[in-house]
């Protein structure tokens, strides 16, 4: 078989474009991570003053200092879960199979402590629950439109024509 025939084979498996379920959950992805930003962190920070009510006093402990401290930390990972998000969503767009199984993986842990993480904050900040509801309400959305059809079949074949192909 020649270069030719081989590279004609391969484009006849291409499976196509993404379909319209996938070029969703791009979009909601990236509304997720901006709403989980623009809206989670501030959110966080003006929960500051219940948080530290709640706490009891320990000699010897500054309690805003280590709020503070856990802030910062909770600022890094919220950047690098977004940053990790887009980045399983353009791989989704791509056609990857592992972003998708990786995106219900990361979906389902998220709706199973979601709801246990406000079970812990609500009763102190209720406008946390009120700020979460949008995202587990995506959350939602982008598993049912990742674990049906069309993306169910279509990532899987668009993987296969991909490494099918020649690397450059």
């Amino acid at each position: 078989m020649t270069s030719l025939q081989h590279q004609h084979q391969s484009q006849s498996l291409d499976p196509g474009p993404a379909p319209a379920s996938v070029r969703a959950v791009f979009w909601l992805v990236i509304v997720q991570a901006v709403l989980g930003l623009a809206v989670g962190l501030p959110v966080a920070y003006l929960s500051k003053d219940a948080i530290l009510a709640q706490q009891p006093a320990t000699p010897g402990v500054d309690a805003e200092a280590v709020w503070s401290a856990g802030f910062a930390i909770g600022v890094v990972v919220a950047i690098g879960s977004a940053l990790m998000w887009l980045l399983f969503a353009v791989k989704l767009k791509e056609g990857r199979n592992w972003a998708r199984i990786t995106m219900i993986v990361l979906s389902v842990i998220s709706l199973v402590f979601t709801p246990i993480n406000l079970l812990n904050t609500a009763g102190a900040t209720p406008v946390v629950l009120l700020s979460s509801l949008p995202g587990l309400v995506i959350t939602v959305v982008i598993l049912v439109l990742l674990a049906r059809d069309p993306a169910k079949s279509w990532t899987p074949a668009k993987t296969a024509y991909l490494k099918s192909g020649t690397p450059f």
